[in-house]
């Protein structure tokens, strides 16, 4: 599947997750339960969303890529932050720079490169 969409369709799209416009308090609790995935330990899934631990912060993600285009869409709940990378070249590091962004808008979230985990197929 993919999804074409505007950052800002984006940024309204994660902003009505939290509240109860588009799902109940039930139903986000369900989308955001981590499911263990085998194929990588410590990542789980729950309805859309790869879930995760950085540093000790949940962390809530997804990537995607297709012809002509990458992205990458990270929260963390915990945190109040969300970054989404939008690129128009299927190939690159638009989710290694999600990453990177997030660690520099908050230190707490500097990924070590000494210990970044296998990336997960995208799903």
């Amino acid at each position: 599947g993919g999804v074409y969409s505007s950052l800002q369709d984006m940024a309204r799209w994660v902003a009505s997750l939290d509240g109860d416009k588009v799902l109940s308090g039930a139903s986000r609790k369900r989308q955001f339960a981590a499911v263990p995935d085998p194929e990588t330990p410590g990542v789980g899934y729950g309805y859309g969303f790869f879930i995760d631990r950085l540093n000790g912060h949940e962390r809530i993600w997804h990537t995607g890529s297709s012809i002509g285009f990458r992205h990458k869409l990270l929260r963390f709940p915990g945190r109040d932050l969300t970054v989404i990378v939008l690129g128009n070249i299927d190939r690159g590091d638009t989710p290694d720079l999600a990453d990177r962004l997030a660690g520099i808008i908050d230190p707490a979230l500097r990924i070590d490169p000494a210990t970044v985990p296998p990336r997960p197929v995208t799903r």
